[in-house]
């Protein structure tokens, strides 16, 4: 099988990411940091796992995931063992693990069982896995200019 960059999803993991960032600096908005970077890491772990659909190579590209949902460690688990080792979250696993529900626990505060307290400590890890899956994308030949582009960056 000839690998296959899913350079929107990268694209779109990192605006998710970038708002994360900004948002974790804001009074008052962690609680919608940890969202915007649990989603953002949720993208980042399914274009592991996913088959482009359609419209390859443009701008309008398509996949289909082989794991969905929101629950990071079973997104992290469908991923190819070979795949997680070569891309670097393997170095990521325990923190994955303590962070597998927060999409979940802290989309909806006012819900019971919601999360009580919220930490940047998702938004630097998702930070950390943006660069890690774009150099791993950029290693295997992907030459879509935004996977370098958040390769290469030093922070957002």
């Amino acid at each position: 099988m000839t690998f296959q960059s899913r350079n929107w999803m990268v694209e779109s993991a990192h605006r998710y990411l970038q708002a994360a960032h900004l948002l974790a600096n804001t009074n008052n908005l962690m609680q919608v940091a940890e969202v915007n970077a649990s989603f953002g890491i949720e993208i980042l772990l399914k274009s592991l796992n996913s088959e482009i659909l359609s419209n390859t190579g443009k701008p309008t590209e398509t996949y289909i995931t082989g794991q969905r949902g929101h629950d990071l460690l079973k997104l992290y688990e469908s991923i190819d063992p070979k795949i997680i080792r070569e891309s670097g979250l393997v170095q990521f696993e325990a923190w994955i693990k303590r962070l597998s529900v927060t999409n979940i626990k802290s989309r909806y505060p006012y819900e019971d069982g919601a999360a009580s307290g919220y930490s940047s400590v998702i938004v630097e890890v998702g930070e950390q896995m943006l660069k890690e899956v774009a150099s791993y994308y950029k290693l295997n030949g992907a030459s879509d200019h935004w996977v370098a582009y958040v390769s290469d960056i030093r922070s957002l």
